[in-house]
């Protein structure tokens, strides 16, 4: 019996195009770009002596930096997730654990230990990503390369996904109680 896994990787790739066509590439369009953001560099900006210096309104002061800690609960789409590797906080970076996020949507994860790298497919969308870089691609009818400032990482042998690249690539939304130290993914993927 011949090996069907190129096969089918291939048939992802293709759907994953078509959805990324029409779901990602028209939100793409609609960014703002660098070059809308108008600065005039004749001016110079003036010294303003702390002291004088004008209060935030409506912005509270920056939280502390994490150098780490372990995330207390996961709930996905309304539902407390149970893994066997925790969230973690990671210089100040807040990492989940892919395999357990992805499979609960019902999403094909496949990992390569050879090349340390991930394949996350949900039959019409393919994300690559490869553990310490910072590039992912996502594939379908079209091909986009996108790099993050955050690159996966492995812990106690999971694939931990910054959330970070969970929003960019996934579209999923993050809310982070820092009080309960628990995060909240909604995912539409």
């Amino acid at each position: 019996m011949k090996n069907k896994t190129p096969f089918l990787f291939l048939c992802c790739i293709g759907l994953l195009a078509a959805y990324i066509t029409l779901a990602f590439v028209p939100a793409l369009a609609a960014l703002p770009s660098e070059q809308s953001e108008q600065v005039d560099a004749d001016i110079p900006a003036a010294p303003i002596d702390a002291e004088e210096a004008p209060e935030p309104v409506g912005e509270e002061p920056p939280e502390a930096f994490i150098d780490y800690a372990v995330i207390k609960g996961i709930i996905l789409n309304d539902k407390a997730l149970t893994s066997d590797q925790p969230a973690i906080i990671e210089d100040n970076v807040l990492y989940v654990p892919l395999r357990a996020i992805f499979e609960e949507i019902g999403a094909f994860v496949e990992w390569d230990p050879s090349t340390q790298s991930v394949i996350v497919s949900n039959g019409w969308l393919a994300v690559y990503m490869q553990i310490d870089n910072p590039g992912f691609m996502i594939s379908g009818i079209d091909t986009i390369d996108l790099e993050l400032e955050v690159a996966p990482i492995l812990r106690n042998g999971r694939t931990m996904i910054p959330a970070e690249a969970m929003w960019e690539v996934f579209g999923t939304e993050i809310a982070w109680d820092r009080e309960t130290m628990t995060v909240d993914l909604t995912m539409r993927w």
